[in-house]
């Protein structure tokens, strides 16, 4: 299907999205959605977002030029089950007869993929779908149904093409996500980082035991979690009874923004989450120089730019303790770019 060249006939994207930011100054809302549909809309003629949960209206608005319509499902199940398709459908049609969409693209293999296979079908136009995160488990209801489409589905990482391939989908090709250039800092002011929603998956108590086992060895570490979820009093609390107040920093939730100058300001990036359909924080820590240690998840499954964590608590603190004496790695660049090109060829065989 890769195969072709991107013309203007193929000049209308709609994207079908979770949630998309509510306005210009919202950096915290999917960034790397936004990311791709700033690029995208610099190589098509239009783009239009319908954003199916976030922001909670149902005003379209026009952002950095581009044209969203929520839907203000709210994560509401009744609405799914009543309203959202409806919604969707009235909003879509209504776009289409103004500015004819030539490829639907649908973003998470769930209710919007789903929706966008009735779509797609309604209006004969070419649909393109793109697993992200956590939608290839066999939790999500509407897997299955996407899987036998037999329509081609993409994803971020041979990891997560590895459970494509286990819930039934044979062939899940892989387009790597990507970033922008970093800034970055010109020093290095935290020596071990740590970036993620604080939830059970992210295993961000490991990483307090290996900054205890530093501080046993006698090596004075300046660590920072940013972060917030369910895990932040339990976290805090182990903060406490491991005596680390002098050692972490558990920040809490930042804008994007601030979140990207600490990973430029970051000796080391340490990610010990269970999984990952990528790993944005990953990449942008490549970008910014510095050091990756993570488990082999999303886009650092197999990846010689990141170093392994095992997950034994001595065995990683030594690794740190190596990575903190060494200089830091050139940026390495995974580009949105990129991403974008490969996709409108995607688009332009559709």
């Amino acid at each position: 299907m890769e195969t072709g060249e991107f013309t203007a006939s193929t000049s209308h994207i709609a994207l079908i999205v979770p949630g998309f930011p509510k306005d210009e100054a919202d950096t915290n809302c999917l960034p790397a959605v936004h990311l791709f549909a700033l690029e995208l809309a610099k190589k098509v003629e239009r783009v239009s977002i319908f954003a199916l949960h976030y922001p909670f209206s149902t005003r379209p608005y026009t952002w950095n030029g581009i044209d969203v319509y929520p839907q203000n499902g709210a994560n509401k199940l009744w609405k799914r089950q009543l309203t959202l398709f409806t919604s969707l459908r009235r909003s879509m049609d209504y776009v289409n007869r103004l500015h004819p969409i030539h490829v639907l693209h649908a973003m998470w293999l769930n209710e919007g993929s789903f929706y966008g296979l009735r779509l797609s079908h309604k209006w004969g136009l070419p649909l393109v779908m793109t697993a992200h995160g956590q939608d290839v488990f066999p939790a999500n209801r509407y897997l299955q149904s996407i899987i036998q489409s037999n329509k081609e589905i993409f994803c971020l990482s041979e990891f997560q093409k590895g459970f494509l391939q286990k819930a039934g989908c044979k062939n899940p090709n892989v387009i790597e996500w990507g970033t922008r250039v970093a800034e970055i800092e010109s020093s290095r002011t935290i020596d071990l980082l740590a970036v993620g929603n604080l939830i059970l998956l992210k295993n961000t108590s490991y990483v307090l035991d290996v900054c205890a086992a530093l501080k046993a060895k006698g090596k004075a570490v300046k660590a920072v979690v940013i972060g917030e979820g369910p895990e932040d009093t339990r976290l805090r609390a182990k903060v406490v009874e491991l005596h680390l107040e002098d050692v972490v920093e558990l920040r809490g939730a930042c804008s994007h923004e601030d979140a990207l100058k600490a990973i430029s300001s970051a000796r080391v990036l340490v990610h010990a989450s269970a999984y990952e359909g990528f790993g944005m924080v990953l990449i942008e820590a490549l970008a910014a120089g510095t050091h990756v240690l993570s488990t082999p998840v999303g886009i650092a499954f197999g990846n010689k730019n990141i170093h392994p964590l095992s997950m034994k608590v001595e065995e990683d603190a030594e690794v740190l303790g190596t990575l903190l004496e060494m200089e830091q790695p050139a940026p390495f660049l995974y580009s949105i770019q990129t991403t974008v090109e490969r996709y409108l060829k995607i688009y332009a065989g559709a």
